[in-house]
């Protein structure tokens, strides 16, 4: 015949038998849990580092894309420009008097090529800057 306390022994003894019932028991949970926390804080940094990173790299390759699509719209500019003043020059052409025609007979090839050179500044002074733009570093 089985005692009664005996039996409800070994079920309490399966129940809480991993417990820990020790004198310095709040010691040792103590530096467990700073040692669990550390660990943890560390995980955090790590992960927060890796998103960082991603974060800077996606904001530099949109700040690329950003300066690209600008030089596109300069040298778009550009082209609009000079064929702005074409169409003004042929519009106006006929309109011009005989003075106006004879300076522009001696001094047109010098102004054609001012005036390409200064349409044709603005995209090589936006490539110029591009070049020598350093990029932004992260500490």
């Amino acid at each position: 015949m089985s005692t009664p306390d005996s039996e409800l022994d070994k079920h309490l003894q399966a129940l809480f038998g991993g417990l820990d019932t020790g004198a310095d028991f709040d010691a040792r949970l103590m530096a467990r849990l700073r040692a669990e926390s550390q660990i943890n804080a560390t995980a955090r940094a790590m992960r927060a580092r890796q998103q960082e990173r991603a974060r800077y790299r996606r904001a530099l390759a949109e700040l690329q894309s950003r300066r690209r699509s600008m030089l596109r719209l300069l040298t778009l500019d550009t082209l609009g420009i000079a064929l702005l003043l074409v169409v003004a020059v042929v519009t106006a052409w006929p309109h011009l008097s005989r003075d106006v025609m004879d300076i522009s007979r001696q001094y047109g090839p010098y102004i054609a090529t001012l005036l390409g050179v200064l349409i044709a500044a603005v995209p090589l002074l936006g490539m110029w800057a591009e070049q020598t733009r350093r990029p932004i570093r992260l500490p």
